[in-house]
């Protein structure tokens, strides 16, 4: 009884999460995917894996896959970036392959300040297996087959984005808008747009000083709120890195601001640990449901990899001219 209670509790969260984006915990590990500005962040060359199972007790589970590469070039002050990602939601097979390109330019204020405005083209292929689902007519008659009219083909369309980085030594400031043409992703021959997704981060680093003053210690406090149609939801987090180990915590949820209608109010304490050795990073962080489905979701499960690399040109001018504080996970 109680599997099938949260099965249908499951069911409508599904529908109801068509008009949001999958998402990630660790946001600040996947930056491609967060916003389009931190492309070409890293010393030079970046690789990120990532992976994500929510609700892992739950049937249909979301699981979202994600892949991207970037690399800046400091002779034209500009970053240059792939993302692919794949996400598979709900019993009835929907999928969606997201394959972005990314640009941001990279701009210097002053001596400490930079800003990088940035811009994102996407193409996107939804598919659904119509096999999988269940209509009302499909119940009350011994006829397997429904009255219904669909599809099975795949829809595919442009997505287009931008954002903006400004960050300085000790703190970023980023805001993200994704969907800005609004593409319709209906299967039906109808129009179902996807609302544009505003998305504002950024945080602030605190150094530590020990008694080694050969190790790496800080303390970052960094925040997340994106709003997508009737949904918006706020994350808040600290970290502490201590030399290659990083600990954090994270709140999601709006408990001030919640809405019937939205659903969203409380929804998950995530505790993440990460470990970097030389370019090779490592992060797995699990999200506590503590909204009304409970922990009978068995929680999310993510993991991220990062390889980064540098010829010793491009390290030199990264350690002198440009910082991004921003915490790697």
């Amino acid at each position: 009884m109680k599997k099938n209670i949260l099965t249908y509790l499951f069911f409508l969260t599904w529908m109801a999460s068509q008009a949001q984006d999958p998402q990630f915990t660790q946001f600040y590990a996947n930056p491609l995917y967060l916003n389009p500005a931190f492309t070409g962040t890293s010393t030079q060359g970046r690789f990120v894996l990532a992976s994500r199972i929510q609700w892992a007790s739950v049937p249909g589970a979301f699981q979202t896959y994600s892949a991207s590469y970037d690399q800046f070039f400091p002779d034209i002050k500009s970053g240059f970036g792939l993302n692919i990602y794949y996400d598979r939601a709900g019993t009835g097979g929907l999928s969606t392959t997201n394959a972005r390109l990314l640009y941001a330019y990279e701009i210097k204020i002053n001596r400490n300040l930079f800003i990088r405005p940035a811009a994102e083209i996407g193409y996107v292929i939804r598919a659904l297996d119509f096999n999988k689902l269940t209509f009302g007519d499909q119940l009350h008659t011994d006829n397997p087959s429904s009255g219904e009219i669909i599809s099975n083909q795949a829809v595919q369309f442009a997505d287009i984005g931008g954002g903006v980085l400004l960050y300085a030594p000790n703190y970023w400031v980023g805001i993200a808008v994704h969907h800005l043409n609004m593409p319709n992703e209906s299967f039906m021959n109808e129009e179902s747009r996807i609302p544009m997704k505003f998305s504002v981060h950024g945080g602030y680093r605190f150094k530590i000083d020990g008694k080694n003053k050969l190790d790496r210690d800080y303390i970052f406090i960094a925040t997340h709120y994106k709003s997508q149609g009737q949904f918006d939801q706020l994350d808040i987090g600290a970290y502490y890195e201590h030399n290659s180990l990083t600990l954090g915590v994270w709140y999601r949820g709006l408990p001030v601001a919640y809405s019937e209608t939205a659903g969203i109010g409380r929804d998950a304490v995530a505790i993440l640990v990460g470990f970097t050795q030389t370019n090779l990073s490592f992060a797995y962080s699990y999200d506590i449901t503590i909204s009304k489905l409970g922990l009978n979701t068995g929680g999310s499960h993510e993991l991220t990899v990062t390889y980064e690399w540098s010829n010793r040109k491009n390290r030199r001018f990264t350690r002198r001219k440009r910082v991004v504080p921003c915490a790697k996970f």
